[in-house]
């Protein structure tokens, strides 16, 4: 492997390590991103816009508290972290 592949696959790692990284670099640079949750999102929509999509996520590791106080369980659990998270102000 040449240094320019090195570098890349680094730059690749430091962004996979700390999720959200990009995102919050281009914000810092002016750009405008929305977040969106479900997989069904027409992505082109909101990149012709001029804005930058970014998907949230939730946690596994993280147990769901405040969330569960403002939201029904019966909702999906991905939706229920991203919102527990969001409540909590992780994300």
């Amino acid at each position: 492997m040449n240094g320019t592949q090195s570098g890349i696959f680094s730059t690749v790692e430091k962004y996979y390590r700390d999720y959200g990284l990009r995102a919050r670099e281009l914000k810092k640079e002016g750009k405008k991103i929305i977040g969106y949750v479900c997989s069904f999102v027409p992505l082109e929509i909101i990149s012709a816009s001029g804005c930058i999509p970014f998907r949230l996520r939730g946690n596994v590791h993280e147990p769901i508290t405040k969330g569960d106080a403002l939201l029904e369980t019966i909702v999906c659990p991905y939706y229920r972290s991203v919102f527990d998270l969001s409540v909590k102000r992780k994300i």
